[in-house]
């Protein structure tokens, strides 16, 4: 595995009060074609094995930042922008 780009995000700052589930966030962040992403791709994007990798599977890997709490992912608005604005830069590069 090549890479782990990092957010610079402590994990630690999770607040329930804020938090979205993933069926939520998929709606904030954008899919092929400008749709909003699959649940199982975010799924996927937050899995330290698979990850988001936009130049294949030798380059860098950019991972959905989320937490799992009681058997369910979830994630806050400020780690979704955080992603999503890495992942324009890592897709342009």
């Amino acid at each position: 595995m090549k890479d782990t780009i990092d957010l610079k995000l402590d994990l630690g700052t999770f607040d329930a009060r804020q938090a979205l589930t993933l069926t939520a966030a998929s709606l904030l962040v954008r899919g092929r074609g400008g749709k909003p992403a699959c649940v199982g791709v975010l799924r996927r994007w937050a899995n330290p094995r698979k990850g988001y990798r936009p130049h294949g599977r030798h380059g860098p890997v950019l991972l959905f930042p989320c937490v799992k709490l009681g058997g369910h992912f979830y994630t806050l608005p400020a780690w979704v922008e955080a992603f999503e604005q890495a992942r324009l830069v890592v897709t342009l590069d």
